[in-house]
């Protein structure tokens, strides 16, 4: 089983957060990449290291681990055609459960709960037409949801901005892996 277990101290960061958390916390989670990634695994590894291997301080904190089935897990993802999702524009979308399996709503507002695991699923024909850069971005941008941040399109340096609202980065910025680290302590 996955758990969590985290003690550190970091300067507060002003990145945006939802009013979700994750209950388990963001060391040693357990992720598993569904079949209809196959062809992108390398990519969504990549993305997932922009957040476990981003070089910022503390290091090591934020640590996850495949695993071959979704029992127990933190973070499924998902790879889905056009019908799965509301808008054509979409490039990825962060779901959110209790434990006993009820989807969190959308949009606010929100139970003042913590979630026990998310999904992440990913459009895959509009990261086609991105390309590699974008699957790394995507993935991380919606792992940066599955930590708790939100939306913060001011800031085009960084992951949690959109790219509808031109995000400049596939990497991690060190306010938003600070926010997250600050959120878990």
């Amino acid at each position: 089983m996955c758990s969590a277990i985290l003690a550190s101290s970091v300067v507060f960061a002003a990145a945006p957060i939802t009013y979700y958390q994750l209950q388990r916390g963001i060391s040693r989670m357990c992720y598993y990449v569904d079949s209809s990634a196959n062809s992108y695994v390398s990519l969504i590894n990549t993305g997932i290291k922009r957040w476990t291997r981003s070089g910022y301080s503390p290091s090591g904190v934020i640590t996850m681990i495949p695993v071959s089935s979704t029992s127990a897990t933190d973070v499924d993802i998902y790879v889905e055609p056009n019908s799965f999702f509301s808008s054509p524009s979409i490039l990825g979308k962060t779901f959110y459960f209790t434990s006993s399996g009820v989807q969190f709503p959308e949009y606010p507002p929100y139970p003042a709960d913590e979630y026990y695991y998310t999904e992440i699923h990913l459009h895959e024909e509009n990261l086609e037409e991105e390309g590699d850069i974008e699957w790394i971005g995507t993935t991380a941008h919606e792992l940066g949801h599955v930590f708790g941040l939100s939306e913060n399109n001011t800031e085009r340096d960084h992951i949690m901005c959109q790219t509808s609202a031109n995000r400049e980065t596939s990497y991690v910025h060190s306010e938003e892996y600070a926010r997250v680290i600050s959120l878990y302590e």
